[in-house]
């Protein structure tokens, strides 16, 4: 069992097929059944299963990829940093956010960095757990994480961040970003759900907002990655709950709000105070008591 073929498993079980993980692993269909085969003889059983209705996992299968995509994850971070590490020196200055939690902030910051100093670098580094998001803040010197409020006592810099809000995704819905009534949103609980698990908190965020209308959702598919949940629901797979933030414009991602909203609490933070954490607070103002020392 190695890394390649982790990933290539990961792409299986995230695009439902072989010839759609081989295209977005740009490698050929039967290349990929056969790394998948090899995988599963070193693991000594299957790990998927076809049928008319695509593949599916099975129990070892369902194990593995909840190991295997963090693994991937960490290997593709790795990468990232080595690679950066042997580049040229430059100065750089570097932002770790939770899983789905740098869109409403990230694209900016970088921008407006780029722009006041030519010289200057932002390396961004996404998609890890809060855990190991807190971790990579406290051993990395002059990094700022993003995500949710930290463990209390730890950070020495603390800035609350405007919460963001949860949105449905849909391709068949009014994409103007509505209000949905309680009524709305039993009838859209009768249709399919496109799950959000690794590392999210929108299934739970899913499951909370079920229960406030009485409903248990029907999942369709799952995923660990937002982009694939949007891709998902265009192709009319069903809904999603998604940060707004990952929607950049309801023209093109139809989605409708909720009423009453439902948000989550988002924070920037860091060992040491940093231009970049200064910044953070000033694209996205609030009371200046929510700077703090923890």
């Amino acid at each position: 069992m190695n890394i390649k073929q982790l990933r290539y498993f990961v792409a299986v079980v995230e695009t439902g097929s072989y010839t759609a993980a081989a295209r977005r692993e740009g490698i050929s269909q039967p290349g990929m059944s056969q790394q998948i085969r090899a995988l599963e003889r070193s693991l000594g059983g299957p790990l998927t299963e076809i049928s008319g209705r695509g593949v599916s996992l099975t129990s070892a299968g369902r194990l593995l990829y909840a190991k295997a995509r963090a693994l991937v994850s960490l290997a593709e971070r790795t990468e990232q940093e080595t690679r950066s590490a042997v580049e040229e020196n430059a100065c750089t200055e570097r932002i770790y956010t939770a899983a789905s939690y740098g869109y409403a902030n990230v694209p900016g910051l970088i921008t407006r960095r780029g722009a006041a100093d030519p010289n200057g670098r932002v390396q961004w580094f996404e998609d890890a757990s809060q855990s190991e998001l807190e971790y990579l803040v406290r051993t990395t010197p002059g990094a700022v994480g993003l995500g949710a409020p930290p463990t209390p006592g730890i950070f020495r810099h603390v800035c609350a961040l405007p919460d963001e809000e949860f949105v449905v995704v849909g391709h068949d819905l009014p994409g103007n970003g509505r209000r949905l009534t309680e009524e709305d949103l039993g009838r859209l609980f009768e249709r399919p759900w496109i799950e959000v698990r690794f590392r999210h908190a929108a299934s739970t965020a899913l499951r909370q907002l079920a229960d406030s209308v009485g409903a248990t959702p029907a999942i369709a598919g799952q995923t660990g990655r937002v982009e694939q949940a949007v891709r998902l629901c265009m192709a009319g797979a069903g809904l999603a709950l998604l940060p707004e933030s990952a929607v950049s414009d309801a023209r093109i991602t139809p989605y409708a709000r909720l009423n009453p909203p439902l948000r989550r609490p988002v924070a920037a933070f860091a060992m040491e105070f940093t231009p970049l954490l200064e910044e953070l607070q000033t694209l996205n103002p609030v009371p200046a008591t929510s700077l703090r020392s923890a």
